[in-house]
């Protein structure tokens, strides 16, 4: 079964699928980066208390949840984009955003 939901909408043709790569690329990125990371410099490298948590646990448990997670996002929101597309493209869009800026902490 194929489905394109870039059709859906002239306004942003070809765009949520460029931004639900740029999603997974950057998730599967960060996922590795912060398990070599946890294993170099341990736990404290980690500023997501429940990330830390399940690394303190098992760092299979924290990159078998954040991929879960990954996958569940990468199927819900195409099925929002059938839905309202433009909010589904500005939520993806935002998400980016949020997810990959740098972290703001009481130490700076």
């Amino acid at each position: 079964m194929t489905s394109s939901f870039d059709k859906t909408s002239s306004k942003f043709s070809g765009g949520l699928s460029r931004l639900l790569w740029a999603v997974a690329a950057l998730n599967i990125f960060d996922m590795i980066s912060t398990c070599w990371l946890v294993s170099s410099y341990g736990t404290g490298i980690e500023f997501n208390p429940l990330m830390r948590s399940l690394f303190e646990a098992s760092p299979v448990n924290a990159a078998l949840f954040k991929l879960a997670l990954l996958i569940f996002y990468l199927i819900l929101i195409p099925f929002a984009a059938r839905r309202n597309y433009t909010l589904a493209y500005c939520c993806l869009s935002l998400n980016l955003t949020l997810q990959f800026s740098p972290p703001i902490t009481e130490e700076l």
